[in-house]
Protein backbone atom coordinates (compact mmCIF):
# COMPACT_ATOMS: atom_id res chain seq x y z
CA UNK A 1 0.00 0.00 0.00
CA UNK A 2 1.07 3.53 -0.62
CA UNK A 3 0.95 6.17 -3.33
CA UNK A 4 -1.23 4.80 -6.18
CA UNK A 5 1.28 6.06 -8.76
CA UNK A 6 3.86 3.47 -7.67
CA UNK A 7 1.61 0.49 -6.96
CA UNK A 8 2.24 -2.38 -9.41
CA UNK A 9 -1.45 -2.57 -10.34
CA UNK A 10 -4.49 -0.40 -9.80
CA UNK A 11 -5.59 -0.69 -6.19
CA UNK A 12 -8.44 0.25 -3.88
CA UNK A 13 -8.35 3.84 -2.67
CA UNK A 14 -8.23 4.20 1.10
CA UNK A 15 -7.79 7.97 1.16
CA UNK A 16 -6.58 10.58 -1.34
CA UNK A 17 -3.02 9.60 -2.20
CA UNK A 18 -3.17 6.20 -0.47
CA UNK A 19 -4.31 2.94 -2.11
CA UNK A 20 -3.79 -0.73 -1.37
CA UNK A 21 -3.63 -4.00 -3.30
CA UNK A 22 -4.18 -7.52 -1.93
CA UNK A 23 -2.20 -10.30 -3.62
CA UNK A 24 -1.82 -14.03 -3.11
CA UNK A 25 1.51 -15.75 -2.55
CA UNK A 26 3.59 -16.24 -5.67
CA UNK A 27 3.57 -12.64 -6.84
CA UNK A 28 1.43 -10.74 -9.29
CA UNK A 29 -0.10 -12.37 -12.35
CA UNK A 30 -1.92 -11.07 -15.42
CA UNK A 31 -5.26 -11.57 -13.66
CA UNK A 32 -4.19 -9.10 -10.97
CA UNK A 33 -4.17 -6.33 -13.58
CA UNK A 34 -7.93 -6.71 -14.09
CA UNK A 35 -9.84 -4.09 -12.13
CA UNK A 36 -12.24 -5.86 -9.78
CA UNK A 37 -15.00 -4.46 -7.59
CA UNK A 38 -14.11 -4.14 -3.93
CA UNK A 39 -14.86 -7.40 -2.09
CA UNK A 40 -15.22 -8.33 1.57
CA UNK A 41 -11.46 -8.84 1.93
CA UNK A 42 -10.75 -5.29 0.76
CA UNK A 43 -13.38 -3.91 3.12
CA UNK A 44 -11.76 -5.74 6.05
CA UNK A 45 -8.35 -4.33 5.12
CA UNK A 46 -9.91 -0.89 4.81
CA UNK A 47 -11.31 -1.19 8.35
CA UNK A 48 -7.87 -2.17 9.67
CA UNK A 49 -6.23 0.80 7.92
CA UNK A 50 -8.85 3.11 9.41
CA UNK A 51 -7.84 1.92 12.88
CA UNK A 52 -4.16 2.32 11.98
CA UNK A 53 -4.71 5.88 10.71
CA UNK A 54 -6.29 6.99 13.99
CA UNK A 55 -3.51 5.51 16.11
CA UNK A 56 -6.07 3.74 18.28
CA UNK A 57 -4.18 0.42 18.39
CA UNK A 58 -0.62 -0.82 18.55
CA UNK A 59 -1.53 -4.27 17.18
CA UNK A 60 -2.98 -3.71 13.73
CA UNK A 61 -1.39 -6.99 12.63
CA UNK A 62 -4.10 -8.84 14.56
CA UNK A 63 -6.79 -7.12 12.50
CA UNK A 64 -5.15 -8.38 9.30
CA UNK A 65 -4.29 -11.82 10.68
CA UNK A 66 -7.52 -13.73 9.87
CA UNK A 67 -7.11 -12.98 6.13
CA UNK A 68 -3.66 -14.57 6.13
CA UNK A 69 -1.88 -11.27 5.43
CA UNK A 70 1.74 -11.89 6.41
CA UNK A 71 3.69 -9.18 4.57
CA UNK A 72 3.02 -5.48 3.99
CA UNK A 73 4.98 -3.54 1.39
CA UNK A 74 5.14 0.22 0.89
CA UNK A 75 6.56 0.85 -2.62
CA UNK A 76 8.99 3.72 -3.00
CA UNK A 77 10.13 3.42 -6.62
CA UNK A 78 8.81 1.61 -9.67
CA UNK A 79 11.42 2.79 -12.14
CA UNK A 80 8.84 4.78 -14.12
CA UNK A 81 6.75 7.21 -12.07
CA UNK A 82 9.24 7.09 -9.21
CA UNK A 83 12.95 6.27 -9.28
CA UNK A 84 15.67 5.82 -6.69
CA UNK A 85 17.26 9.11 -7.72
CA UNK A 86 13.96 10.97 -7.91
CA UNK A 87 11.45 9.11 -5.72
CA UNK A 88 7.86 9.98 -4.99
CA UNK A 89 7.54 10.48 -1.25
CA UNK A 90 5.43 7.77 0.43
CA UNK A 91 2.26 8.82 2.25
CA UNK A 92 3.23 10.89 5.27
CA UNK A 93 3.32 8.84 8.46
CA UNK A 94 2.37 5.48 6.91
CA UNK A 95 5.68 3.68 7.40
CA UNK A 96 6.16 5.18 10.85
CA UNK A 97 2.68 4.02 11.92
CA UNK A 98 3.39 0.48 10.73
CA UNK A 99 6.82 0.38 12.41
CA UNK A 100 5.24 1.51 15.69
CA UNK A 101 2.96 -1.55 15.85
CA UNK A 102 3.97 -4.15 18.43
CA UNK A 103 3.05 -7.06 16.18
CA UNK A 104 4.46 -5.67 12.92
CA UNK A 105 8.20 -5.79 12.31
CA UNK A 106 10.44 -4.05 9.79
CA UNK A 107 12.32 -6.54 7.59
CA UNK A 108 15.26 -6.14 5.25
CA UNK A 109 14.16 -5.15 1.76
CA UNK A 110 15.51 -3.66 -1.47
CA UNK A 111 15.67 0.15 -1.71
CA UNK A 112 12.56 0.23 -3.92
CA UNK A 113 10.19 -0.79 -1.10
CA UNK A 114 9.78 -0.71 2.65
CA UNK A 115 8.71 -4.16 3.87
CA UNK A 116 7.03 -5.27 7.09
CA UNK A 117 6.07 -8.67 8.51
CA UNK A 118 2.91 -9.38 10.46
CA UNK A 119 3.94 -11.31 13.57
CA UNK A 120 0.28 -12.07 14.39
CA UNK A 121 -0.23 -13.75 11.01
CA UNK A 122 -2.61 -16.70 10.82
CA UNK A 123 -1.82 -19.00 7.85
CA UNK A 124 -4.45 -18.93 5.07
CA UNK A 125 -5.39 -22.47 6.10
CA UNK A 126 -4.89 -23.39 9.74
CA UNK A 127 -6.11 -25.78 12.41
CA UNK A 128 -6.96 -23.94 15.61
CA UNK A 129 -7.10 -25.31 19.14
CA UNK A 130 -7.17 -23.80 22.61
CA UNK A 131 -7.32 -20.01 22.79
CA UNK A 132 -7.19 -19.53 19.02
CA UNK A 133 -10.21 -21.81 18.51
CA UNK A 134 -12.15 -19.87 21.15
CA UNK A 135 -11.12 -16.54 19.63
CA UNK A 136 -12.42 -17.59 16.20
CA UNK A 137 -15.94 -17.77 17.65
CA UNK A 138 -15.92 -14.08 18.50
CA UNK A 139 -16.41 -11.16 16.13
CA UNK A 140 -15.22 -7.59 15.97
CA UNK A 141 -11.97 -5.68 16.11
CA UNK A 142 -12.05 -5.50 19.89
CA UNK A 143 -12.15 -9.29 20.20
CA UNK A 144 -9.24 -9.69 17.77
CA UNK A 145 -7.09 -7.21 19.66
CA UNK A 146 -7.61 -9.11 22.93
CA UNK A 147 -7.64 -12.66 21.53
CA UNK A 148 -5.34 -15.47 22.63
CA UNK A 149 -3.61 -16.69 19.47
CA UNK A 150 -2.06 -19.80 21.01
CA UNK A 151 -2.87 -23.09 19.27
CA UNK A 152 -2.39 -22.28 15.56
CA UNK A 153 -1.04 -24.96 13.20
CA UNK A 154 -0.64 -24.34 9.48
CA UNK A 155 -2.44 -26.70 7.12
CA UNK A 156 -0.31 -27.84 4.19
CA UNK A 157 -0.95 -30.02 1.17
CA UNK A 158 0.24 -33.60 1.37
CA UNK A 159 1.39 -33.37 -2.26
CA UNK A 160 4.38 -31.17 -3.06
CA UNK A 161 2.73 -29.01 -5.66
CA UNK A 162 3.69 -25.64 -4.26
CA UNK A 163 0.08 -24.44 -4.01
CA UNK A 164 -1.59 -23.02 -0.94
CA UNK A 165 -4.24 -25.31 0.49
CA UNK A 166 -7.11 -22.91 -0.24
CA UNK A 167 -5.92 -22.37 -3.82
CA UNK A 168 -5.61 -26.12 -4.35
CA UNK A 169 -9.23 -26.68 -3.29
CA UNK A 170 -10.48 -23.89 -5.54
CA UNK A 171 -8.48 -25.02 -8.60
CA UNK A 172 -7.93 -28.76 -8.25
CA UNK A 173 -11.05 -29.77 -6.33
CA UNK A 174 -11.65 -31.47 -2.95
CA UNK A 175 -8.62 -32.08 -0.74
CA UNK A 176 -8.18 -34.66 2.03
CA UNK A 177 -6.84 -33.57 5.39
CA UNK A 178 -6.04 -35.39 8.60
CA UNK A 179 -6.93 -33.51 11.80
CA UNK A 180 -5.50 -34.73 15.13
CA UNK A 181 -8.31 -33.75 17.48
CA UNK A 182 -11.29 -31.53 18.11
CA UNK A 183 -10.68 -27.99 16.91
CA UNK A 184 -11.47 -25.41 14.24
CA UNK A 185 -10.49 -25.47 10.58
CA UNK A 186 -9.79 -21.86 9.63
CA UNK A 187 -9.72 -20.67 6.01
CA UNK A 188 -8.45 -17.12 5.51
CA UNK A 189 -11.03 -16.05 2.93
CA UNK A 190 -14.19 -13.96 3.37
CA UNK A 191 -17.14 -16.01 4.62
CA UNK A 192 -18.79 -18.02 1.85
CA UNK A 193 -21.35 -20.78 2.34
CA UNK A 194 -20.09 -22.56 -0.80
CA UNK A 195 -17.31 -24.11 1.28
CA UNK A 196 -18.06 -27.54 2.78
CA UNK A 197 -16.31 -30.12 4.92
CA UNK A 198 -17.20 -33.77 5.45
CA UNK A 199 -15.97 -35.88 8.37
CA UNK A 200 -16.60 -39.63 8.16
CA UNK A 201 -19.44 -38.98 5.72
CA UNK A 202 -20.99 -36.25 7.90
CA UNK A 203 -21.32 -32.79 6.32
CA UNK A 204 -20.25 -29.91 8.54
CA UNK A 205 -21.67 -26.42 8.04
CA UNK A 206 -19.37 -23.38 7.85
CA UNK A 207 -19.61 -20.44 10.20
CA UNK A 208 -17.99 -17.02 10.29
CA UNK A 209 -14.54 -17.24 11.86
CA UNK A 210 -13.48 -14.13 13.77
CA UNK A 211 -16.74 -12.69 12.42
CA UNK A 212 -15.38 -12.50 8.88
CA UNK A 213 -13.69 -15.63 7.48
CA UNK A 214 -14.65 -19.29 6.87
CA UNK A 215 -14.46 -21.66 9.84
CA UNK A 216 -15.59 -25.22 10.53
CA UNK A 217 -15.98 -26.64 14.02
CA UNK A 218 -14.41 -30.12 13.89
CA UNK A 219 -15.91 -32.29 16.69
CA UNK A 220 -13.17 -34.95 16.72
CA UNK A 221 -10.01 -36.05 15.01
CA UNK A 222 -10.06 -37.99 11.76
CA UNK A 223 -9.95 -37.62 8.00
CA UNK A 224 -11.86 -34.68 6.54
CA UNK A 225 -12.53 -33.60 2.98
CA UNK A 226 -12.53 -29.88 2.16
CA UNK A 227 -14.37 -28.76 -0.98
CA UNK A 228 -15.74 -25.66 -2.63
CA UNK A 229 -18.94 -25.67 -4.68
CA UNK A 230 -18.38 -23.09 -7.42
CA UNK A 231 -21.65 -21.15 -7.99
CA UNK A 232 -23.20 -21.50 -11.45
CA UNK A 233 -23.12 -17.71 -11.78
CA UNK A 234 -19.33 -17.88 -11.72
CA UNK A 235 -19.31 -20.10 -14.82
CA UNK A 236 -21.81 -17.80 -16.54
CA UNK A 237 -19.67 -14.72 -15.87
CA UNK A 238 -16.51 -16.47 -17.08
CA UNK A 239 -18.35 -17.57 -20.21
CA UNK A 240 -19.54 -14.04 -20.93
CA UNK A 241 -16.01 -12.69 -20.48
CA UNK A 242 -14.64 -15.35 -22.83
CA UNK A 243 -17.28 -14.54 -25.45
CA UNK A 244 -16.51 -10.83 -25.18
CA UNK A 245 -12.80 -11.43 -25.75
CA UNK A 246 -13.59 -13.74 -28.65
CA UNK A 247 -15.70 -11.00 -30.22
CA UNK A 248 -12.88 -8.48 -29.81
CA UNK A 249 -10.35 -10.82 -31.42
CA UNK A 250 -12.73 -11.69 -34.24
CA UNK A 251 -13.40 -8.03 -35.02
CA UNK A 252 -9.69 -7.24 -34.96
CA UNK A 253 -8.78 -10.03 -37.38
CA UNK A 254 -11.54 -9.68 -40.00
CA UNK A 255 -9.94 -9.33 -43.49
CA UNK A 256 -12.29 -6.60 -44.64
CA UNK A 257 -11.45 -4.56 -41.55
CA UNK A 258 -7.74 -4.80 -42.27
CA UNK A 259 -8.34 -3.73 -45.91
CA UNK A 260 -10.32 -0.67 -44.81
CA UNK A 261 -7.62 0.26 -42.32
CA UNK A 262 -4.94 0.01 -45.02
CA UNK A 263 -7.02 2.17 -47.38
CA UNK A 264 -7.48 4.83 -44.73
CA UNK A 265 -3.78 4.73 -43.93
CA UNK A 266 -2.89 5.18 -47.62
CA UNK A 267 -5.17 8.18 -47.94
CA UNK A 268 -3.95 9.84 -44.75
CA UNK A 269 -1.44 12.67 -45.21
CA UNK A 270 2.14 11.88 -44.29
CA UNK A 271 3.83 13.98 -41.62
CA UNK A 272 6.50 16.26 -43.14
CA UNK A 273 9.66 17.03 -41.21
CA UNK A 274 11.08 20.53 -41.73
CA UNK A 275 14.88 20.66 -41.50
CA UNK A 276 16.27 22.98 -38.88
CA UNK A 277 18.02 26.16 -40.11
CA UNK A 278 18.99 27.47 -36.73
CA UNK A 279 21.67 26.57 -34.20
CA UNK A 280 22.11 22.94 -33.19
CA UNK A 281 19.64 21.81 -30.53
CA UNK A 282 20.87 21.88 -26.96
CA UNK A 283 19.04 20.05 -24.19
CA UNK A 284 17.26 22.20 -21.66
CA UNK A 285 18.74 22.18 -18.18
CA UNK A 286 16.61 20.36 -15.65
CA UNK A 287 16.74 21.34 -12.03
CA UNK A 288 17.71 18.43 -9.83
Amino acid sequence: MGDPRVLPVRGHEFAPGISFVITDSGGLTLSDTIVRPEGDDARLVRDALAVLSTGSTSRVGRLLAPLGIRFIAVPLADGVASTIDDPIAPPDGLSAALAAQLDVGVIQSPPTIEAFVNRSWIPPAAFLTGGAADASRNAGAGSLLLADFDGITAVELSADGGEEFVDAVMVQGPQMLSVPSEGVLHLGVPFDRQWRVTLDGETLSPRAGFGQTVAFDIPRGGEITVAYDTPMTSYVIKGMIALAWFGVLLAATRPERRVRQRNRAAEAPMMAFTPSTGDPFEPEAVDS
